[in-house]
C-alpha cells in the first residue's frame, strides 16, 4: 500500500476517533490542569483541530469544501477583522473566530471521513458517530447524577484536587458530560430522531432501547426549554405521520405495551416528573434564569441598535457589552456580533447548505431504493425547532456540542450523495 493511503487511513481513524472522545467526553477534559492561567481549557479541542488540519492535509484532492462553507469562513474571518478594526485587537476574540472555522472545517472533514469509512451505510455511520457519542455522554450524566446529586459536590471535590471550575449550581438533574441540563437535553433530540427513523425503518430492538432511554434522559434534565423543543418536535413528526400510519396487530400491541410500562414504571421517575411539572408552572416573572434572559435580550438589543448593519464583529460582543461575551439566545448573538447584513448571509448561508444536504439525502435514497425513510423529515424539524424554538432560551447554535453532530450528519449526507451519484454516473 502506497505512504499516501496509509497517511489518509491514519489520519481517517484518528479524525472519527478523536470526534468520538472529544463529544463523549465533552467538558471532562476541562479537569485536566492546561497550565493556562485562570482558565479551564477544552483539551480535547486543539487536538481534534490538529487531526483535522492533517486529514485535510491528507485528502486535498478528494475533499471539495461545499461553496456555501467556504463563504461562511470568509465571513466569520472578515468579521474578526472588523472587530478589530472597531474596537481594537483582541488575541482572545479573533481566536474564537479561527476556533469556529476549525470547528467547520472538523465538520466537513468528518462527514468525508465518516463516507470513506462506512459509504452510504448511513444509519451504522451515524450510530457510530453521532447517536453513540452522544449517548456515551448521558452514560456519563447518570455517573456524576448518583454520585453527586447536587452539582456543587462535585466542584467541591475537584477544588479538593486543586481544580477550579465554576459551573451551575443544579441539584438531581441529569447534566450529562456537557454540564449544561438545558443544552444538552436539546442536544438529545437529535439521536432521538435517528433512532425513531431507524426503528421506523428496520423494527429493531436497539433502536427502541435507545428511544426509551434517551427519552427517560431528557426528563430527568428537568429542563423545561429542552423538554418542550422534543415534545414539539415529536407533536409535530406525528400530526405529519398521524394521517398515513398503517396500524396493525403488532403496532397497537406495541403501543398499549408502551403505555403500561410508562404507568407501571411511574415511581421511578416521578420526583423528576413532578419537579418537570412544577418548573413548567414556575412563575416567569419571579425565576431567576428567565429574568436573566430577558435582561440579556435588553443588552442585545442595545448593542444592535448601536450597531445594526455589520455589527461588533465575531465574538467581539465583551468589547462593548463587559458583562456578556454572549447571549444566551443564538440568533440576537448571531446578529449582535455580525448584523443584520453579516448575520442573514451567514445564517442564510448554513441554512441553504443544510437543506441542500438533506434533499441529497431524499435523492441518495432514491439512487440506493431506500424506502420507509423518515431521516430528512425527522432532521428537518428537529433543525427547525432548535432554530426557531430551542435557540431561544439558549445559545444553542453556536454550542460546539450541538454543532459539530449536526453538521457532521449534514456534510456526511453531502459527500455520501456527491460519490454515490458519481459511481452510478460512471455505471451508466
Amino acid at each position: 500500500m502506497r505512504r499516501p493511503v496509509l497517511l489518509q487511513l491514519a489520519a481517517q481513524r484518528a479524525l472519527l476517533w478523536m470526534v468520538f472522545i472529544h463529544l463523549t467526553l465533552g467538558n471532562l477534559p476541562r479537569f485536566i490542569p492546561s497550565g493556562i492561567r485562570n482558565t479551564n481549557a477544552l483539551l480535547t479541542e486543539p487536538v481534534l483541530y490538529l487531526i483535522t488540519i492533517i486529514y485535510l492535509s491528507a485528502n486535498l484532492r478528494r475533499l471539495k469544501l461545499p461553496g456555501e462553507n467556504s463563504v461562511i469562513i470568509v465571513i466569520t474571518l472578515m468579521s474578526a477583522l472588523y472587530g478589530t478594526f472597531l474596537l481594537g485587537l483582541n488575541l482572545n476574540f479573533v481566536a474564537y473566530s479561527i476556533r469556529f472555522v476549525m470547528m467547520l472545517l472538523t465538520c466537513a472533514a468528518t462527514g468525508h471521513a465518516l463516507y470513506c469509512a462506512f459509504q452510504a451505510d448511513i444509519y451504522r455511520a451515524l450510530r457510530a458517530y453521532v447517536v453513540y457519542p452522544i449517548v456515551g455522554s448521558t452514560v456519563i450524566g447518570w455517573i456524576l447524577y448518583f454520585v453527586f446529586p447536587k452539582a456543587e459536590m462535585l466542584y467541591m471535590a475537584l477544588r479538593l484536587m486543586g481544580i477550579e471550575f465554576a459551573g451551575d449550581p443544579h441539584i438531581r438533574r441529569l447534566i450529562s458530560s456537557y454540564f449544561d441540563p438545558n443544552l444538552y437535553c436539546a442536544i438529545l433530540g437529535l439521536p432521538l430522531i435517528i433512532s425513531i427513523s431507524s426503528y421506523k425503518r428496520y423494527h429493531d430492538t436497539k433502536s427502541a432501547l435507545l428511544i426509551v432511554f434517551i427519552l427517560v434522559s431528557a426528563l430527568f434534565t428537568v429542563s423545561r426549554s429542552g423538554i418542550a423543543s422534543l415534545i414539539l418536535i415529536l407533536g409535530i413528526y406525528g400530526s405529519i405521520r398521524l394521517f398515513t400510519i398503517r396500524l396493525n396487530r403488532a403496532a397497537i400491541i406495541g403501543s398499549v405495551a408502551a403505555a403500561v410500562a410508562v404507568v407501571a414504571s411511574y415511581p421511578l421517575y416521578s420526583t423528576a416528573f413532578d419537579r418537570m411539572v412544577s418548573r413548567f408552572g414556575t412563575n416567569m416573572s419571579t425565576d431567576a434564569s428567565s429574568l436573566n434572559r430577558i435582561y440579556q435580550a435588553e443588552s442585545a438589543f442595545k448593542l444592535i441598535n448601536a450597531h445594526p448593519l455589520f455589527g461588533v464583529g465575531y465574538n467581539y460582543v465583551q468589547a462593548v457589552d463587559i458583562d456578556h461575551y454572549s447571549y444566551d439566545q443564538s440568533l440576537l448573538s448571531l446578529i449582535a456580533m455580525l448584523g443584520f447584513v453579516g448575520g442573514l448571509i451567514f445564517f442564510s448561508l448554513h441554512f441553504l447548505f443544510a437543506f441542500r444536504s438533506l434533499s441529497s439525502l431524499t435523492r441518495l435514497n432514491a439512487i440506493l431504493s431506500a424506502k420507509g425513510d423518515d431521516l430528512v423529515l425527522l432532521l428537518t424539524i428537529y433543525i427547525l425547532v432548535s432554530v426557531v424554538f430551542a435557540s431561544l432560551f439558549n445559545n444553542l447554535l453556536f454550542y460546539q456540542f450541538w454543532y459539530i453532530p449536526v453538521f457532521v450528519a449534514i456534510f456526511y449526507f453531502y459527500y455520501a450523495f456527491t460519490f454515490e451519484y458519481e459511481k452510478t454516473s460512471e455505471g451508466k
